[in-house]
Parts: C-alpha cells; sequence; structure tokens
C-alpha cells in the first residue's frame, strides 16, 4: 500500500500525486495537507487490530479545512481557471465554517475561542477575506492550538510536584492572562535513549524524589506556549538541530521529570522570532556532548525568554566531562570522548 501509494506501480502514478490539486501551477499547502492526511488514514484504516487513531481536534480541523476548500472548488467550477486561482473565502463564510464546526465538535469551546479571536484580534487588522496563502497561514496557528488545548487538562487540579500541567485555559485565552502573570515555562527531563542501563544510572545519581542530585545522562527540552523544543545532533548540514514535539513526549528519550521555571512576559510572536534565530544558532553539526548538548541549548533559551536558568544537576556530568577533556587534551593530547560522539 504504501508503494501505491507514493511510488505507483505498473505506469500508473502514485495514488498521492492524484489527491493533490494542482491550483494556477500551484500545489498550496491546504490542498498538501488534506492529500497527505487522507493517505495517512487509508494506511491507519488496515491496521490489523481494525482500530483507527483517535485525533480529536486535529480531525475536527480536518473537517474544517476540507469544507473550505470545497468553497474554492466551487468557485473554480463557475468561473474557469481564473475563478480558481482569484476565489477568496469570504470572513462570514469562514464564520460559518467554524459554527459548522463547534455544532459537531466535542469541544465546541475551542471553536468559539478561535471565533473570537479571528473577528476581535487586536494584534492585526481584521481581515475581510483570505486567499488560500492566508487560510494556510491561519489554520497551522489553529492546528497548533489545537494540539495544546488537546494535550493539557484544567479539570484535575493541582499536577504531582514531578509533572505539571499547562492549565487548559486556551491558547488564546491564555495569552490574554499573558498580559499580567506571564506564560509558564517548564523544563521537561528525560533519560538519554531508551536503555534500562541508563535509566537505572540516573536512578542512583539523581532520583527524581531526591532533594540532592549529584548529576545524570539526561536530555532536557523546554516547553512553552504547548510545545517542547530541543537540539540534537544531525551529521546534514542542512537539516536543523533544533525539534519541536508535544511535551513530554520526545521519541528518542525515556520520560522522567518536570521542573517548572519562572513565567515569560514573552508573546507567541516573540518567542517564534526567538526560536527562528536559535535555530540559526544551534545547527546539528555543531552539536557537542560536552560542550554543547541540549542541557546547554535549554539553558540558553531559558535565559533568553526570561524562565531563568535550569536546575544545575541537569548537566553537571556534561561539565564535569568538559573539565576532564580539556585536562586531557593540555597533559596527554587526548580526548575523553571522540570528536564525533553523540546522546543518541
Amino acid at each position: 500500500m504504501l508503494s501505491e501509494l507514493f511510488t505507483g506501480s505498473s505506469g500508473s502514478p502514485p495514488i498521492f500525486q492524484q489527491l493533490l490539486k494542482i491550483r494556477a501551477e500551484q500545489v498550496h499547502f491546504l490542498d498538501f495537507w488534506r492529500a497527505f492526511s487522507k493517505a495517512t488514514h487509508l494506511l491507519t484504516s488496515l491496521r490489523s487490530d481494525g482500530i483507527a487513531k483517535d485525533e480529536g481536534l486535529a480531525m475536527e480541523l480536518e473537517t474544517v479545512r476540507d469544507g473550505i476548500l470545497r468553497l474554492f472548488e466551487a468557485q473554480a467550477e463557475e468561473e474557469g481557471e481564473e475563478g480558481r486561482a482569484a476565489r477568496r473565502v469570504t470572513l462570514p463564510e469562514l464564520v460559518q465554517a467554524l459554527h459548522n464546526a463547534a455544532a459537531m465538535s466535542r469541544v465546541p469551546d475551542f471553536w468559539s475561542e478561535v471565533e473570537r479571536e479571528l473577528l476581535h484580534s487586536k494584534q492585526a487588522p481584521k481581515q475581510e477575506d483570505f486567499r488560500l496563502e492566508d487560510l494556510s497561514e491561519v489554520m497551522l496557528t489553529w492546528l497548533q492550538d489545537a494540539i495544546a488545548w488537546q494535550y493539557s487538562d484544567a479539570s484535575e487540579g493541582p499536577a504531582p510536584s514531578e509533572q505539571f500541567q499547562v492549565a487548559a485555559l486556551g491558547p488564546k485565552s491564555a495569552r490574554r492572562e499573558d498580559t499580567s502573570g506571564g506564560k509558564p515555562v517548564y523544563l521537561h527531563i528525560y533519560d538519554v535513549s531508551q536503555e534500562d542501563g541508563i535509566r537505572k544510572l540516573n536512578k542512583v545519581l539523581a532520583h527524581k524524589y531526591s532533594p540532592l542530585k549529584l548529576g545524570g545522562v539526561f536530555h532536557a527540552g523546554v516547553e512553552i506556549n504547548g510545545l517542547e523544543w530541543s537540539y540534537g545532533m544531525s551529521q546534514i548540514e542542512t537539516l536543523p538541530g533544533l525539534s519541536c514535539v508535544l511535551p513530554k513526549q520526545h521519541p528518542s528519550h525515556r520520560y522522567r521529570q518536570s521542573v517548572k521555571l519562572h513565567r515569560s512576559k514573552l508573546s507567541p510572536e516573540e518567542v517564534a522570532d526567538l526560536i527562528s534565530q536559535l535555530a540559526e544558532e544551534y545547527p546539528g553539526h555543531d552539536y557537542n556532548l560536552l560542550r554543547r548538548n541540549c542541557c546547554h541549548f535549554a539553558d540558553d533559551l531559558c535565559q533568553r525568554i526570561g524562565a531563568g536558568r535550569i536546575p544545575g544537576w541537569v548537566h553537571r556530568l556534561a561539565r564535569i566531562g568538559a573539565n576532564v577533556d580539556s585536562i586531557m587534551q593540555r597533559v596527554m593530547n587526548r580526548r575523553l570522548l571522540p570528536e564525533d560522539s553523540d546522546d543518541e
């Protein structure tokens, strides 16, 4: 099925290519997103257990996306290729699409919040109509907000000391609250890799319930605005060193605990600009296990957003290793670790 989806067979074009829509000799992001999600759902339906994954708000957002694309396609059928290229969705049409989503949603408050932000945003003038390019930007923001909303839960009361949750005020509501209290920031700490030996070593050196931690072999990520950012090695210069995952969900490491840091006064837009700057400053090929690793990046990011420094025990072993490495180079002309080593 993967081969037929993306490679094709017997001279037939791939199914994925057939799903794409070409508008004015271009494939717009929303059309690519629709084709890719259809391919994904097709593969999911073939799971041996017959159970499709419930994607919640993300699935609802796909329904909104498809409804909006149908508006463009209906206009194109009436006005031909020129109409396809010039078509715009009006603000009332977009609001109606949000009303339809809220009427069928399990979380209508999310769509009501999206509508309020669309109609009353103070950050930009209110648009009266939207091109496909405009809607791509708008819906990417909604997708990020949906993920943040879905993975937050304020109904459970205070979280345990080792696991902090972002209050589910909704991403836009949280932004309004930020004017006084700032945005919560969390440092999520992982045992490097999935190896039991690493977990046991870290448990001895830095038990998560111990008030005194000597250090350990850790990966660290910083959560702000509902997303977790971290730094890792990449052997290919064109691949970025920064990565973004859902909080506490890094696929390569085993989550162990979280630390609540100072709140950040930066707006989401300022955080996005800072991440773009850090992506240039932290290329993947510049990663160094002892002197420029994920913990160094986390400490740098936290200071720049005003959240303070990360706890010293998180990267204490790396600092000790860097000092030993410097002494070995000076005295023995040898290195503690090979130059191409990494934490993976």
